[in-house]
């Protein structure tokens, strides 16, 4: 199907199910929020039940052939709107070619893999997420005409909170999908185990580094930290895989978010290749102890809940503790990735 079609087919079950509100254009705008307030107007009835009044953009990611290509895209975008501080506004995004995205539990796994994140998000920013599918829980489309759309897609949206607001709720995760809340907490339980058997190969590491953590200023000369960081891993020999046949890249973003950009790039870039030992490692000098361990374990977990033939093999650090990783300390944070 062309990218015309799906739109089309996409657009129109989301005006038919009342994703979108198919308001009148031409009402008054005053009128419109008077109404919405009290309530008076059919129309605005309509509105209210409506899961968006309106949405910002429906992207057809037709490029994206396996579930990693979709999380990478997804990182990416969710990178863009952070940086241009695009908040308050709904983006669908449809992936009618990602031939194990229409398995319904392996698109709730991808949402999965995004929400574990979401503590790594800046403050006061909540990411909501939205799961729409053609086999939505495995249930007849009649029961829930709403969630089951034509094509995988996924509902995106990032808010700004103010202090006080994210103060009364603390207690709400910085990531959260409704649909997966609805679910149930089968898959969530699987996925957390793997996180938890991931963090134990950690654990030598304090979980209060982030204060120790070694600033590095965001002009930072790349050249150097990459000459320093080779320099060191052909000295100590603490990697897995021979540092002359890896890529290295370098990353000087000192947001996490960022980082799990750049990272899933990377991913997507090693499972899309002909080479099976291939490796890359990526270098984040702003990246401190704490935030490289919990990037590390969920990336992994999220690998290896997708069955990707990728994975972290690696995490360096200059904070690590020198009793039991002297190894492990690197002139600046390094994660590597290597397909097994």
């Amino acid at each position: 199907l062309s990218k015309e079609t799906i739109e089309t087919e996409t657009l129109q079950w989301a005006l038919d199910c009342n994703i979108i509100w198919a308001g009148d254009d031409d009402e008054d705008t005053e009128e419109e929020d008077t109404s919405r307030t009290t309530g008076t107007s059919s129309s605005v009835e309509t509105t209210i039940t409506s899961m968006y009044s309106s949405i910002s953009d429906l992207i057809i990611a037709s490029e994206c052939k396996h579930t990693v290509d979709c999380l990478a895209f997804l990182w990416n975008m969710i990178a863009k709107l952070l940086d241009f501080q695009e908040f308050n506004s709904v983006h669908m995004v449809v992936f009618p070619n990602a031939t194990h995205m229409w398995e319904y539990d392996v698109m709730v796994t991808v949402l999965q893999a995004l929400t574990i994140s979401g503590p790594l998000l800046p403050p006061n920013v909540h990411l909501s997420l939205d799961l729409f599918h053609p086999d939505y829980k495995h249930s007849p489309r009649m029961w829930s005409p709403e969630m089951h759309s034509p094509f995988p897609t996924l509902g995106l949206s990032i808010k700004r909170q103010s202090a006080s607001t994210s103060s009364v709720s603390s207690s709400n995760p910085p990531a959260t999908s409704r649909s997966i809340q609805k679910e149930g907490q089968g898959l969530d339980e699987q996925l957390e185990a793997t996180r938890s058997r991931l963090e134990a190969l950690f654990e030598s590491l304090d979980a209060d580094d982030r204060v120790n953590t070694r600033a590095v200023e965001e002009n930072t000369d790349t050249a150097e930290v990459l000459m320093d960081c080779r320099s060191w891993a052909e000295s100590s020999g603490s990697l897995k895989e021979s540092f002359a046949s890896m890529e290295w890249l370098v990353d000087t973003h000192t947001e996490p978010f960022q980082l799990y950009s750049r990272l899933w790039s990377a991913i997507q870039a090693l499972q899309a290749g002909n080479d099976k030992h291939a490796s890359t490692m990526l270098l984040a000098p702003n990246l401190d102890a704490h935030t490289s361990k919990r990037i590390a374990i969920t990336v992994n977990a999220a690998l290896q809940r997708l069955q990707s033939p990728v994975r972290v093999v690696n995490i360096f650090h200059p904070n690590f503790p020198s009793s039991n990783n002297s190894s492990r300390q690197a002139p600046h944070a390094m994660i590597q990735l290597m397909r097994e």
